[in-house]
C-alpha cells in the first residue's frame, strides 16, 4: 500500500526579499497561503537513430537543461502595519510583486522537502471579484535543481503557525471588500464587477559551455494586462485604441477596521496602458455587461 502524502504535510516557503539559498522553514516568515502547488520536471531529451542500426527504445540523448516548472495558486497574507497579528512576514509578501524585475541569481522555493534555487517568475495572475479575498496564480522556472534531482518527494515538517494568537481571526489577505479602481475614465466601466492583471515576463537563460546551471537569465520584455469588467463599456474605443489614461488599483487587507482608503493602501498598481478590446454582452432579460482589456508595455 503506497504511503500517501496530504496536502497539510507539504507547506511552501519563498524568500523573495533576498537573492540567497536561505529560507526560513523552521518559522512561519517565508510561508505562502497556498491552495493549490504543481512541480513539473521534463528532460530536454532527442532520439537518437542511426542508419543501417536496428533501433534501441531507450536511445536518447540530453539535447538541453532539465528545468523545474512551478506553478502556485496563493492568498497574499499582509498586515496593514507592523506585524502584531501574523507570523508571516509582510515584506516578502509584497516582495513577490517586485519578481518582474531582472535578478542576478533568482529566489529560493521549497515546496515540501524539495528546495528550488535560482527560481525566476515567468508570469502571474491575480483575481480580484467583489467578497472574495484575492488570489494569485504564479508561475516559475528553477534552474538550480540539484537538491530535487534522485530525492524522493516526503512530508515535510510544519512551521509555526499563521497567527500568532491562535485565539483570534487571522484573514489579513487582501480582498476584493478593500480593493477600490477609483477611475471614472470615459473608456471604462463605472461600475466595476470584477478585475484580473495578468504580468507576463520573457527571459532567456544564458549557459556557460560545460555548465547545466546558467550562468545568467535575462530579462527580455514585462508586459501587464488588465481586464476590467462591469456595466457597460463606457465611450467605445478609436482606431488607435484608445488611452484610458492614468487609472489606479489600490489594494489593502480586510478586517474588522480597514476600509478602502486610498491614503491607506499596502498595495498599488499604475495601470497606464493602451485600450486593445472592448466587448459587449447582451443576455435576454439581463442587463449589458462589458468588458476592458487595458494592455502595458513594462519592458
Amino acid at each position: 500500500m503506497g504511503n500517501f502524502i496530504s496536502y497539510k504535510d507539504v507547506p511552501v516557503f519563498a524568500n523573495f526579499v533576498n537573492e540567497d539559498r536561505g529560507v526560513l522553514t523552521a518559522t512561519s516568515q517565508h510561508l505562502f497561503a497556498v491552495s493549490t502547488a504543481t512541480i513539473n520536471l521534463n528532460p530536454n531529451l532527442s532520439p537518437n537513430r542511426y542508419l543501417g542500426k536496428v533501433q534501441s527504445r531507450n536511445d536518447f540523448s540530453v539535447a538541453g537543461p532539465l528545468e523545474a516548472k512551478i506553478s502556485i495558486t496563493f492568498f497574499p497574507l499582509i498586515e496593514t502595519y507592523g506585524q502584531n497579528d501574523l507570523n508571516i512576514q509582510r515584506d516578502n509578501q509584497l516582495a513577490f510583486f517586485a519578481t518582474t524585475g531582472q535578478f542576478t541569481t533568482g529566489h529560493s522555493i521549497q515546496i515540501g522537502n524539495y528546495f528550488f534555487y535560482r527560481s525566476y517568475l515567468q508570469n502571474y495572475s491575480m483575481k480580484i471579484n467583489a467578497f472574495q479575498p484575492i488570489s494569485i496564480t504564479a508561475n516559475f522556472t528553477a534552474y538550480d535543481i540539484d537538491n530535487v534531482v534522485n530525492y524522493p518527494f516526503v512530508a515535510a515538517a510544519s512551521a509555526t503557525q499563521i497567527a500568532k494568537d491562535a485565539t483570534k481571526p487571522y484573514y489579513k489577505g487582501l480582498h476584493g471588500l478593500t480593493t477600490t479602481m477609483p477611475s471614472l475614465q470615459s473608456n471604462l466601466p463605472v461600475t466595476k464587477t470584477s478585475i484580473q492583471v495578468n504580468v507576463d515576463c520573457q527571459r532567456t537563460p544564458i549557459y556557460n559551455l560545460g555548465s547545466k546551471i546558467p550562468s545568467s537569465v535575462v530579462l527580455t520584455s514585462v508586459e501587464r494586462t488588465t481586464t476590467v469588467e462591469g456595466e457597460n463599456i463606457g465611450n467605445a474605443i478609436n482606431l488607435s485604441g484608445s488611452s484610458p489614461g492614468a487609472t489606479n488599483i489600490y489594494f489593502q487587507p480586510l478586517d474588522n477596521t480597514d476600509t478602502p482608503r486610498e491614503e491607506a493602501y499596502m498595495l498599488k498598481f499604475d495601470i497606464n496602458g493602451r485600450i486593445i478590446s472592448q466587448d459587449l454582452s447582451i443576455p435576454q432579460n439581463g442587463i449589458v455587461n462589458g468588458k476592458v482589456v487595458i494592455k502595458e508595455i513594462i519592458l
